[in-house]
């Protein structure tokens, strides 16, 4: 199964957090949110995840190289180069994902101890 998260806001109301990170990479709990996801989505049997990247994208992404490996799982990012909305985009991943099985779409502000 695949997955997507939105990842690519600009996390103004965790300023001054999201200053030096991005959102998905502030820590809850002594973990990044996105980590507390990605091994979520991997006890559910997601095998792909799909980051829908914008603000920050390259720590972003530096960041989850080193995770994929050790979650055993694939991670892509799909770069916005504006910021679409969460309909634009969920509109382009459905698409971008027709006919190939199961996907699931999660929100990336969710994370739990």
């Amino acid at each position: 199964m695949r997955a997507l998260i939105l990842v690519g806001g600009f996390g103004t109301r965790l300023r001054p957090l999201t200053l030096s990170r991005p959102k998905p990479l502030v820590e809850f709990c002594n973990k990044a949110v996105l980590l507390h996801q990605l091994e979520a989505l991997r006890q559910a049997g997601v095998s792909h995840v799909v980051l829908a990247v914008s603000y920050m994208s390259d720590a972003l992404e530096a960041a989850m190289r080193e995770q994929e490996q050790r979650l055993g799982i694939r991670i892509s990012m799909s770069h916005e180069k504006e910021p679409l909305g969460t309909g634009r985009i969920r509109a382009g991943a459905w698409g971008w994902w027709a006919g190939t099985g199961g996907m699931e779409g999660v929100q990336g502000q969710r994370g739990g101890c």
